[in-house]
């Protein structure tokens, strides 16, 4: 089982070093998850991009967040399909308590051909301070986007 999974880590890595730009430069839309909101990206160079998500935590104790991440896109063995990582902060309130930090990404985006749609799903550990205290914890979630241009 460790031999498949290094042989998969190396085959991931591989790919990254060999991969093409992606198709758009700006698309917005959905991001359904932790945060819910909306989800905005903007390419910078043919494999980087900076990323905002604008949401909320809904919920009993309720909450906005803006979360910001510098993202890098290596396509990931056949065209359309893209391995996302990179790394950002947030910031927002929840349960009437001011929080901030540091962010990950990890996540597969998928884009439509020539529909003007893509889909991703990403994990995203962050850490940060919030009610005083230092804290972690995993958000994600999927992002369905209309590409701009």
């Amino acid at each position: 089982m460790q031999l498949k999974a290094i042989t998969f880590a190396i085959a991931l890595l591989l790919g990254t070093f060999f991969a093409m730009a992606q198709p758009y430069n700006n698309a917005i839309g959905a991001h359904i998850g932790s945060p819910g909101g909306v989800s905005f990206k903007h390419f910078t160079g043919d494999k980087f991009a900076i990323e905002g998500i604008l949401g909320g935590y809904f919920g009993p104790t309720g909450g906005v967040s803006l979360v910001l991440l510098a993202e890098n896109h290596s396509e990931l063995f056949f065209p359309d399909l893209y391995v996302v990582y990179g790394l950002g902060a947030h910031a927002g309130s929840v349960n009437q308590s001011l929080f901030l930090g540091g962010d990950g990404i990890l996540g597969l985006e998928y884009n439509f051909g020539s529909a003007p749609f893509n889909f991703m799903i990403d994990i995203k550990p962050r850490i940060g301070l919030q009610s005083g205290g230092f804290q972690f914890g995993m958000d994600g979630g999927l992002a369905l986007r209309y590409i701009l241009n």
